[in-house]
Formats: structure tokens, sequence, C-alpha cells
């Protein structure tokens, strides 16, 4: 703290969670006179409330507020936590920034550790090659995908990743050998898998608390539509680019038939082009670091933290 308060710097960054960390960051701040920003990444502790009753958690809503209204600027990867941050009591300068993504990798070849998608035993229709990357935990419905791909005879799924529900869902998945499970992919194998697939899935429960996830990044890089249940931003992101279609949370059927209108044709103002570029990190990393700058010289004119 004494290095710190010696050579203070004009603007502290802070992601959030963990809030800990964040409000740590926000003392050192305040004790050097330097203007904070709180970039939130995840809504704690609303995330959790499918878990815990919201009385255990008032110790962390009791700090998040602290953070959003004691911050001199707010940041989001999501306008649903900016509106958190709000509702908060925040008041400060904020700005949306995705998760972004670098646009300059094109896709590799196939990594031949990853096995090739079967062939269906008649050329048409071809099949409809989905994929899903991430986590398989409590917040996926990953079963619902599972169901649904296995009744559909022209459909393949490809999952790439790991979590506390893989044996659960690799024993649901056993009797189709169109669901294949690749653990955990470096960045050249997860792009060669996205880069032979058509679909990419986002099974994210609406009540997780997520807006905007990773993945969606991912597909839109790879040049992939979208079959989402999270609804919410995310679904409205995909319906401004007619990226892909929204299903029914824990409805094999509703995504069955979101699959059949993927499968049957592309909507002509489909762009992946423009997609992709919502999430351009070297894009969205710039206009962030123009806006911080902004805070500094507003702050060196005469602006004060609080």
């Amino acid at each position: 703290l004494a290095a710190a308060e010696r050579d203070a710097p004009d603007i502290v960054v802070a992601s959030t969670p963990p809030l800990g960390l964040c409000a740590a960051a926000m003392r050192l701040a305040r004790r050097g006179g330097a203007f904070f920003v709180a970039d939130i990444m995840d809504a704690w502790p609303e995330t959790f409330e499918r878990l815990a009753p919201r009385w255990a958690l008032w110790p962390m809503r009791r700090l998040a507020r602290r953070i959003y209204s004691g911050a001199d600027a707010v940041s989001a990867v999501a306008a649903r936590y900016i509106d958190l941050a709000k509702s908060s009591g925040a008041a400060s300068p904020m700005r949306l920034a995705y998760h972004g993504i670098d646009l300059g990798a094109s896709p590799q070849s196939p990594n031949p550790t990853i096995p090739q998608s079967p062939t269906p035993p008649s050329p048409s229709p071809p099949p409809l090659r989905l994929a899903y990357i991430g986590a398989m935990g409590a917040s996926y419905d990953l079963e619902t995908a599972i169901d649904a791909v296995a009744q559909c005879p022209d459909a393949t799924l490809d999952i790439a990743g790991s979590g506390p529900k893989e044996a659960v869902l690799r024993a649901r998945a056993a009797g189709c050998p169109r669901i294949r499970f690749h653990g955990f992919l470096g960045d050249a194998g997860l792009r060669a898998l996205l880069a032979r697939c058509d679909v990419g899935l986002v099974p994210m429960l609406p009540e997780s608390c997520v807006g905007v996830p990773y993945k969606l990044a991912d597909y839109a890089a790879a040049g992939l539509r979208v079959a989402e249940c999270l609804g919410g931003e995310t679904q409205a992101l995909v319906g401004r680019f007619h990226a892909g279609a929204h299903y029914a949370p824990r409805d094999p059927a509703s995504l069955q038939a979101a699959l059949a209108g993927l499968a049957a044709a592309t909507d002509p103002a489909w762009n992946p082009a423009a997609f992709a570029h919502e999430f351009d990190a070297s894009r969205i990393m710039a206009g962030y670091a123009a806006w911080l700058e902004g805070l500094v010289v507003e702050k060196r004119n005469g602006g004060a933290p609080k």
C-alpha cells in the first residue's frame, strides 16, 4: 500500500467477481486518490440464488451494492449487469463491453486427434453438425440437447469441455454414436472442431443469470449460427443478426423444431461477418481503452473520484 500511495495510478480497474478482490482494489484506489472502475463479469450473488436462500447471500449482496454504488464508473460484459448496477444505486458513467475474441486467427484444418463427423448412409439430407464448448454444470441444459440430437437422425453433436455433470451426460448419450465428447481441447483443436460444424449450442438456463456468454463470441468468430435457450440479451443479439434460433429450455421438441428450421434454410439476412464484428476484441478493447482515457482526462480536468 505504501508503494502504491507513492506511485498512485490515475485510474484503477478491477473485475468482479470476486467481490472481495474488487472491494480491496476500490479501497486501494481511494487511498491513492485514483479513479475507480468496477468491471462486472458475472452477477454475484444473484447467480447463487438457485443454490442458497436469499437471506444467506445478504453479506455478498451488501458488498456488491457497496462496490457498484461506490465506483466512479462501471463497465460490464452484458447489459443486464449494467441494469444490476443501476438497481444497486450506481449512478456513475457506464459502458457495455462484450466478451471479445481475436478475429485474426483463421480456422485451421481439422486436428487428426478429433474424430471426424460420421457420413450418413444417404447422401441427402446432409447432417446438421452441432457443437457445444464449455462447462458441464447445473446451469447448462445439455440433457435436452442430447435427447433432441438422439432423436434427430440427421444431426450430430460434438461436445468439448468438462464439468461435474460429464459422467451423467456421457451415460445419457451412450446409445447415440452421433454424440461425441472430446474433453478439453486447446485453441487449435477448438477452432478445428468449430470449423467443421454448422451450429453452436448455447444451452444455458435463463436462471443462470448469464447475459452474453463467452461461447457466443467463439461461435460468431467461427461463422456458426446459434441455437440458444438462454433468452434475454443473447436471444436479442441472435435475432438482431439473424444468426440462429431460440428454443424453450428443457424442451427437446422445441430444440428439434429449431434445428429443423436451421437445417431447412439460411436466413438471407444472416451476415456472419457482421455477427463476428460485434465481438471483435480489437474493436471492443480499443473503445474500452478510449473510454478509460476519457475518464482520466476528465479527472485531471477537475473531476474528482467519490
